[in-house]
């Protein structure tokens, strides 16, 4: 025999089924969808902030290592000449020949040389 109730049951089923998945399963998924969408753009920026950091980092520091060659180049340059006293000036004295210089004081400078250069050259990027 053949029931009634059931076949009844079962188109009642379809219905809520088809309402259900146009108004609640359609807008949820979207939603679904928008979020991961969103969080792969995030991950995207992410990594793109990473690599501009790390060739940052690369460019400062072959800027750092120039920088560092061409001040030591201009030290070593300056050292191979010798200052001599003019004849108007003060008479000769060894004090008045000798010039020194600091490797510490050296090392300072040339770090703010660089990073007076990476500064200006962050700025300019920019």
């Amino acid at each position: 025999m053949f029931n009634l109730t059931l076949c009844i049951q079962g188109l009642n089923f379809l219905v809520a089924y088809l309402l259900l998945a146009r108004f609640f399963f359609k807008p949820v998924l979207n939603v679904i969808e928008q979020q991961m969408q969103s969080e792969g753009l995030v991950v995207k920026a992410i990594e793109h902030c990473h690599e501009t950091l790390r060739a940052a980092k690369f460019k400062k520091k072959q800027l750092w290592g120039d920088a560092y060659s061409d001040f030591r180049q201009y030290i070593n340059f300056n050292t191979d000449f010798e200052f001599r006293a003019k004849a108007c000036d003060r008479p000769l004295l060894s004090d008045n020949l000798d010039v020194e210089f600091d490797a510490k004081e050296c090392d300072q400078l040339a770090r703010a040389l660089v990073d007076t250069i990476i500064t200006r050259s962050s700025v300019e990027v920019k």
